[in-house]
């Protein structure tokens, strides 16, 4: 596998169902790529398969000037940052 510099980053929301079973998300950010998945074992084999589509989530790689380079989310009406 080829070894790629830079920093990925990916949330991993799971929950517990009313069997006691773990599922899950696995989102990488950048892209806003997200897949299910059944089980903690199942997490990892994931995360390979998105690393293995290549790319970086660094700021630099993707143009953006925040850390993630992610975009700021729209803010409700009637806030400001006045």
């Amino acid at each position: 596998m080829e070894v790629l510099a830079g920093s990925m980053t990916f949330i991993v929301r799971m929950t517990r169902d009313g069997r006691g079973l773990l599922r899950g998300v696995v989102e990488r950010v950048r892209t806003g790529e997200k897949e299910r998945v059944d089980g903690i074992e199942a997490v990892s084999p994931l995360v390979a398969r998105m690393l293995a589509r290549g790319g970086n989530d660094d700021a630099s790689a993707t143009g953006c000037g925040s850390e993630t380079g992610a975009t700021r989310p729209p803010t409700a009406q009637g806030d400001s940052d006045e």
